[in-house]
């Protein structure tokens, strides 16, 4: 088959036929590479390359995509020429059908990677549409084998795309990774779960003391810079004492005069 040159175009439709066409980006080059060669894919293995072999030869591959709904008119169009008579319907086919390309029998999806050091036509790769009735299969091999072991759906989805394409493919595949039963049976959640919330007993006037130290704060001519604040948690009688350094004998002389020895010393 006879290498083409492509070109990226955007179209502007009006009344029945194309009025005006602005060319993007042209390519001239003839080195257009297929999918297989593409290792950007991130689930790589023989087996995988061996079903897609196996997958673009199927023999009624051709036909599955004539009669799928999503690729009926589009494969008609590229192939024969005739477009819906749904005035609407028919542009859509036209415009979507500059992405498509029938090579060998067999429709494939035109996609552009993104790719900053990557001349235009090495990022063009053609994908394999893929019928209904035939998707399920794709999922199996790409996330339930064991060569896919699997993945998440970002994981899966990229592997997918890097071979195949149908309308909506990221969401069916998410939905489906989502919802296979091994998957939910063991993945770990790298988020903790947060420690349950339980209110503080109530209990008798003073028994129990909240503190804090606040900071910050110019220094007395007494060399105070800190006050600790102790605050009951039953009345919310709060008391406010001067420090002059955060230690630990401090702050524990501090309590045992302005505070135990004056409303005793509680439990908490």
């Amino acid at each position: 088959m006879d290498q083409k040159d492509y070109i990226t175009a955007t179209f502007e439709y009006f009344a029945d036929s194309e009025k005006a066409v602005r060319v993007c980006q042209t390519n001239t080059q003839d080195n257009v590479h297929d999918l297989e060669d593409e290792d950007e894919a991130s689930i790589d293995d023989d087996q995988l390359k061996d079903f897609y072999e196996e997958f673009q030869t199927n023999p009624v591959l051709s036909q599955l995509q004539h009669q799928c709904p999503d690729f009926a008119s589009i494969f008609s169009y590229k192939k024969d020429g005739p477009v819906p008579d749904n005035h609407i319907t028919a542009r859509k086919v036209v415009a979507e059908a500059f992405n498509y390309e029938i090579r060998d029998g067999i429709l494939c999806h035109i996609f552009q990677r993104r790719f900053k050091n990557k001349e235009a036509t090495e990022r063009l790769v053609f994908q394999v549409a893929v019928p209904q009735c035939l998707r399920h299969e794709v999922l199996l091999a790409y996330h339930d084998s064991k060569v896919a072991g699997h993945q998440g759906h970002e994981r899966t989805y990229e592997a997918v795309r890097s071979k195949y394409y149908w309308p909506r493919m990221y969401q069916e595949i998410k939905d489906y990774v989502q919802g296979c039963e091994i998957c939910q049976q063991t993945i770990r959640h790298s988020a903790g779960r947060p420690t349950p919330l339980n209110p503080m007993p109530v209990e008798d006037v003073f028994s129990r003391w909240h503190m804090d130290i606040l900071g910050g704060l110019p220094t007395t001519t007494e060399k105070y810079k800190y006050i600790l604040l102790v605050v009951n948690s039953a009345s919310k009688w709060c008391e406010a004492l001067p420090l002059k350094t955060q230690a630990a004998t401090e702050i524990a002389n501090v309590l045992f005069k302005e505070i135990f020895t004056r409303y005793g010393i509680r439990s908490r």
